[in-house]
């Protein structure tokens, strides 16, 4: 367990979404451009979407009795954004900001321009290149504009609108932290899917173009199973800049759909006992065919920004080394369950069937996740309004459940089987240093054997069948 946090500082936190999750996400049903989505009781009650309920208990006292979409947040919304000098939320790539209840006074979707003004990201004055030397604003430019829409089924498969949103985030951190009172003393970015790599694209931003004072404020990043797509800009999150002081990452064991490889960053230097801030590298870039057709298409040799974040680039945790047992402030968990599961969503399939709901088997993975994040961002300084969090069985009531035989068997029929197939795609794999980085590592090749339950109990996870099963216990 995890205890409050003793400092008196105050902790500002922005809630990345993920792909197509607007900011009442789990709270409300909707039906979007898309169709039929984002179902209320797809998700369990007691957590709904994880990164939109830490918003909510952060800024309201909830209790036992609380309904999703109940929130006084979102019911007295009106015309009026939702943030507050607390916390900040932030839409998901592809969805507007938010759909509430369709059928209801002021119901639809409705969306707000993007916050690009508070970082700096060159000179005041003079040239184009002086002013925006790594073409940030030139390149994400048309994503701030009032009458951008953000809906688009291009941008849900690309993506590429999620830099801009991960700029937001960051703006509305470098805000928080400038304010003539409450100021931030320390950032806290939690986010799921593509805005779990947005927490890490966010830290980013405010280490290059933050001044002295923004770079010196501290940010701990919460990612539930991080997973950027295609596109460009993938050394802005598979590296941990030095201002990021703690990582927690939570991925899911059971998602093995094509497209879903999850993001592993490299840590600082300094999370390795001993260690020290790195120095700028030589810029390294794929000089591969592949690398170089990928950089045309993709445009990454116009925009120096996509490579900066190799210049901080550190050991590989995903490679084996002796230094691993050393990395302090760098927390890695695996769980049963789903991309959508981990983050709230109870249906045995990860869809969004009330029907296929399961409250009890599944619904134990979304509660042990929701408890994990009110404990960190609590020991991290987090002042919640809900005082009492909503789950109330303890960690190992709710491990217990996940590791019931009748758990382990929806579990393993998400993932494929209790053995995994390579053919069929059965493994799940990491993005690597870019996205031109044709290599794969599998998540069981870093953990190797998963470990097998509490106490003396014996887990069947599945496993691949290269594993030595011996070995696995």
């Amino acid at each position: 367990s995890r205890t409050m946090s003793s400092e008196t500082n105050f902790t500002y936190t922005v809630c990345f979404n993920g792909t197509g999750c607007p900011r009442d996400e789990g709270e409300f049903s909707r039906n979007s451009f898309l169709g039929s989505a984002g179902q209320q009781g797809a998700y369990h009650p007691e957590t709904g979407y994880i990164p939109n309920r830490m918003h909510i208990e952060i800024n309201e006292n909830i209790d036992s009795t609380y309904t999703p979409g109940s929130s006084t947040m979102y019911q007295n919304r009106g015309t009026n954004d939702i943030n507050t000098d607390k916390s900040a939320s932030v839409r998901g790539v592809g969805m507007a900001d938010f759909y509430l209840d369709e059928n209801a006074e002021g119901g639809g979707p409705k969306s707000y321009p993007l916050k690009r003004d508070v970082l700096t990201y060159g000179a005041s004055t003079g040239s184009e290149d002086e002013k925006d030397p790594d073409n940030i604003i030139r390149y994400l430019d048309p994503y701030f504009e009032e009458d951008y829409n953000p809906e688009s089924k291009k941008e849900l498969a690309g993506g590429w609108g999620m830099m801009a949103l991960a700029l937001h985030g960051a703006n509305l951190a470098a805000a928080a932290i400038r304010r003539d009172s409450n100021k931030a003393t320390k950032i806290v970015f939690i986010g799921h899917s593509r805005g779990g790599c947005q927490c890490m694209a966010a830290a980013n931003f405010l280490y290059w173009y933050g001044d002295d004072a923004i770079k010196a404020i501290p940010v701990h990043i919460f990612a539930i199973d991080p997973v950027p797509g295609p596109g460009g800009w993938y050394q802005s999150f598979t590296q941990l800049t030095p201002n990021v002081k703690k990582y927690v990452g939570v991925y899911a064991f059971d998602h093995m759909a094509p497209g879903f490889s999850v993001c592993v960053p490299r840590p600082t230097k300094a999370m390795y006992a001993g260690g020290t801030e790195p120095t700028p590298l030589p810029e390294k870039v794929d000089q591969t065919v592949y690398g170089m057709v990928y950089r045309s298409l993709y445009f990454d040799n116009l925009f120096f920004a996509k490579f900066v974040g190799q210049n901080y680039h550190t050991h590989d945790p995903l490679e084996p080394s002796t230094l691993l047992p050393a990395l302090q402030d760098y927390d890695l968990y695996i769980c049963r369950g789903m991309h959508g599961t981990v983050t709230g969503n109870t249906t045995t399939d990860s869809g969004t069937d009330p029907e296929k709901a399961d409250l009890d088997d599944v619904g134990a993975v979304p509660k042990l996740i929701y408890k994990m994040a009110r404990a960190y961002l609590a020991e991290w300084g987090v002042q919640f309004a809900t005082t009492t969090p909503l789950v109330t069985e303890s960690v190992a009531t709710l491990r217990a459940k996940i590791e019931s035989e009748s758990a382990t068997a929806k579990f393993d029929t998400m993932g494929g089987g209790t053995n995994r197939n390579p053919i069929t795609n059965h493994y799940r794999d990491m993005v690597r240093l870019a996205a031109s980085d044709n290599t794969k590592l599998y998540l069981e090749d870093v953990i190797g054997a998963v470990p097998r339950g509490q106490g003396e109990s014996k887990l069947p996870y599945p496993i691949t069948t290269s594993q030595d099963l011996s070995a696995a216990g």
